[in-house]
């Protein structure tokens, strides 16, 4: 059963589920079908095709992966800040105008990596891993 390799694998730590759950959705091996329900693909009780990362930081490593060379820059950069930081520091940071910084963090936000926040108009990790 799928539900008892993902929890041996996590140990039930909830954030590593969750972002396993994430990967096989983004991977489009489990989605909602037409009738709003949770379907594996190929659900015929194998489960040996899904991989499963064996650690968060796997999971992480395969995230890192999935993204293009402006988005690895932006995140980069933004790693480096303790704090909420501005679309103006960000780019003057990461070698991009600010247009350039802007539309990559909003792709960075739309993969759920970062989010924009109120203080001083910037961004800042949405997660932590």
């Amino acid at each position: 059963m799928l539900v008892r390799e993902i929890y041996n694998a996590t140990q039930g730590n909830p954030l590593f589920i969750d972002e396993i759950l994430k990967n096989l959705q983004r991977d489009g091996v489990l989605y909602i079908n037409d009738s709003g329900r949770w379907h594996i693909e190929h659900n015929d009780g194998d489960y040996s095709h899904i991989q499963i990362p064996s650690s968060i930081r796997d999971v992480s490593s395969e995230q890192a992966g999935r993204l293009n060379a402006a988005q690895k820059r932006l995140m980069e950069t933004l790693s480096v800040f303790t704090a909420s930081v501005s679309i103006a520091e960000l780019a003057a940071c990461s070698g991009m105008d600010e247009a350039e910084a802007s539309a990559v963090a909003d792709e960075c936000a739309a993969l759920g990596y970062v989010s924009r926040t109120n203080y001083r108009g910037g961004l800042r990790y949405s997660k932590r891993l």
